[in-house]
């Protein structure tokens, strides 16, 4: 503590001295006065003097300067406006557009800068006189002309091409003259082309996504058949809608690939995802066709999504129609001669060229039917062998007309192929081979059209298939044979005298007995031995599940005995804690009367949810707590089950939208993440 005179200055009160915070002219000639006055003036004197010294050069230091730095507020001023810029690497300086130089920023001399010569001349050419006026363009609003324009192009999107758009639109304002939307539009292809991809498309994904929201859905993927330089693969989603209380398939998104390998799938899955701002947590299944790069048991797109994004309990499964497919292909080779195929696929070629030959079989048919018109032999597909099967129903009902038709082409015509065709018509252990194929080729097919169907019932799918592999097994199985064809080969239990159907049967008695006709019976059978094995071979990995899941049709569900769903309820990870709480409520679906008792999906999806609210009153005891088992099965059938792969051959970027639901006012991407009442999907 210092004394100075009759106050005592503390250290810190010294230090703010010094520092010039109390810097006045006053203090300092008080306290030399005291000082002079005090008989006592000894030390206390000579340090009150230091310190007034101290005070005196504190006193004469000038105030800090401070450095004006540049404000973005000065460029709006009237004066400053369209030349005053700032400097990017010193924020003290200011720049001149007009000038191209730099001067402090400072307001003074801003105004200095502007008032000189050179910066008056430098100005003149962008004066207001000489400078060209800016175009002023008004706020877009809402019109219905806009609103006019946007469906138009959602109508070209989804019926027709961009080019139809130059001339639609004229033809739309000279046939409603009487519209004022229709005066207005002023739209072509290339308007019309960016209103899709920049408003349309982004409102309708942001409509997918949020209807989507956290549940749980799957995806159908298969990559594009175009052979050009740019790979593309197709994703579909399948999820529980909560806003259509329905399971909605729809398409997803159209991604462009560099390779065709399984780990830059899963990466542009992963960003669709992410992109998407989909939960990739959230994924209950995949559905993939019979590729190796779908199905490897190491490194394949299945195994690699469950391995990287942690999904223990994925699901696959594989296109059931392409499995079909590729079993008969296989089960033909080595077992039927090829010449079959030969005679479906060249009758069809036939007549697929020349009228000439149309006509002339048509006027042989009706003189052999009582003027009746022949129908056209099909094209056989040269990827899909089970499309054979209506091209040989065909060949098999007009048999007798096309080995006339044939008899008479060689003659006239002289041809190679008119003369094969005939003999191979005129042999009947050929059509006893097509006699033998009809029903199993129409079953295949039955089962097939089942998988490609859009209101088939999940629940019943694999019971199609497995029906098919017992029934081809039956056509040679020993009946007494006690064995399981859908896991246990049959080979060592075949039908030494099988029976092979009424019409094969019926031909045979007729023809020679001999070897010829013991060979075509043989080959018939291992056939279906090998057609056998190749369905069993391509029964899905999950089949124990999926025959699991058979309990959740209408008809499992509501019978008073039946079987508790613990292992699918596992399977699907439901906490322990409310598999007991499932069991129970999964009894009590047969104490409501449910309207609907056919629809496996009406059932579950329209009738429960969409119900609940008119039951509540008559049933509010017997429907409580239904809700984990509705969350169970909206996770059964948001799973893939039915995976015909039917989306991709016709896949458009776009949707199929709701007709009502387009006269809804579209809105920015992001302004509204808020699903409608009706979603478009």
């Amino acid at each position: 503590m210092l004394r100075v005179g009759s106050r005592r200055v503390s250290g810190e009160e010294v230090r703010s001295l010094e520092s010039g915070q109390l810097k006045t002219r006053g203090f300092l000639e008080e306290t030399l006065r005291e000082q002079r006055n005090d008989n006592n003036a000894g030390l206390r004197y000579t340090q009150g003097l230091g310190v007034a010294c101290r005070l005196a050069r504190s006193s004469l230091i000038m105030p800090p300067k401070y450095e004006q730095h540049y404000r973005k507020s000065w460029e709006s001023l009237p004066e400053f406006k369209g030349w005053l810029r700032p400097v990017e690497s010193e924020r003290t300086k200011a720049s001149c557009a007009y000038c191209m130089s730099e001067f402090y920023a400072k307001l003074c001399d801003i105004k200095k800068h502007a008032a000189t010569t050179k910066h008056k001349k430098s100005s003149e050419p962008y004066s207001s006189s000489s400078r060209q006026k800016k175009l002023q363009y008004s706020a877009a609003t809402e019109s219905s002309c806009g609103r006019s324009e946007a469906a138009l192009c959602l109508f070209i999107c989804e019926h027709t091409a961009f080019l139809t758009a130059d001339h639609l639109t004229e033809l739309c304002k000279k046939q409603f003259m009487d519209s004022k939307s229709a005066a207005g539009m002023r739209m072509h292809r290339r308007k019309c082309t960016k209103i899709i991809v920049n408003v349309l498309s982004p409102h309708f994904v942001d409509l997918l996504v949020a209807d989507i929201g956290d549940s749980k859905y799957s995806l159908i993927i298969d990559e594009g058949t175009d052979i050009s330089i740019t790979k593309l693969l197709g994703v579909v989603v399948r999820y529980f809608s909560a806003a259509r209380k329905s399971i909605v398939t729809t398409f997803l998104a159209l991604i462009e690939l560099d390779d065709g390998t399984a780990v830059t799938i899963v990466r542009a899955l992963e960003n669709l995802l992410t992109r998407m701002g989909l939960d990739k947590k959230r994924l209950l299944g995949i559905g993939v066709d019979n590729a190796s790069v779908n199905t490897g048991v190491n490194n394949g797109i299945f195994e690699t999504i469950k391995r990287e994004w942690q999904l223990p309990n994925l699901i696959m499964v594989r296109c059931i129609c392409h499995s079909l497919q590729l079993a008969l292909s296989h089960a033909v080779q080595g077992t039927l001669p090829r010449n079959v195929d030969f005679l479906v696929r060249e009758t069809h070629m036939w007549f697929s060229h020349s009228s000439k030959r149309k006509a002339a079989y048509s006027q042989l048919y009706r003189s052999l039917c009582d003027g009746e018109e022949p129908l056209s032999i099909p094209r056989v597909c040269d990827t899909r062998w089970i499309s054979l099967e209506p091209a040989v129903v065909r060949v098999l009902d007009q048999w007798d007309m096309l080995l006339k038709h044939f008899e008479q082409a060689r003659s006239t015509e002289g041809c190679y192929t008119a003369e094969l065709l005939y003999q191979m018509y005129s042999d009947p252990l050929n059509k006893l081979y097509l006699l033998y194929l009809r029903p199993m080729l129409r079953e295949v097919q039955r089962t097939n059209k089942a998988y490609e169907r859009n209101d088939a019932d999940p629940a019943k799918l694999l019971e199609d298939l497995t029906l098919l592999i017992k029934m081809v097994c039956s056509k040679v199985l020993i009946p007494t044979a006690k064995i399981d064809p859908l896991r246990q080969p049959i080979d060592g239990h075949l039908d030494p005298k099988p029976y092979l159907g009424y019409e094969f049967e019926k031909l045979a008695s007729t023809l020679p007995a001999g070897p010829e006709v013991d060979f075509v019976r043989q080959r018939c059978v291992n056939f279906t031995v090998k057609l056998s094995n190749e369905l069993r071979q391509r029964l899905p990995s999950n089949f124990k599940i999926l025959q699991g899941m058979a309990r959740l049709s209408v008809g499992a569900c509501l019978r008073v005995l039946k079987e508790p769903i613990t292992e699918l309820a596992e399977h699907f990870g439901v906490q322990p804690n409310e598999i007991d709480l499932v069991n129970a409520q999964w009894k009590k679906l047969t104490l409501v009367g449910w309207a609907n008792t056919t629809d496996t999906i009406a059932f579950w999806c329209a009738r429960i949810i969409s119900t609940l609210h008119a039951l509540r009153r008559r049933h509010r005891r017997r429907i409580q707590g239904l809700g984990e088992l509705l969350k169970l099965h909206s996770q059964y059938h948001g799973c893939v089950l039915d995976l015909s792969q039917r989306y991709f051959p016709a896949v458009r970027p776009t949707y199929q939208y709701e007709t009502r639901a387009r006269e809804k006012p579209l809105t920015p991407r992001g302004a509204d993440k808020k699903p409608p009442n009706t979603p478009v999907l």
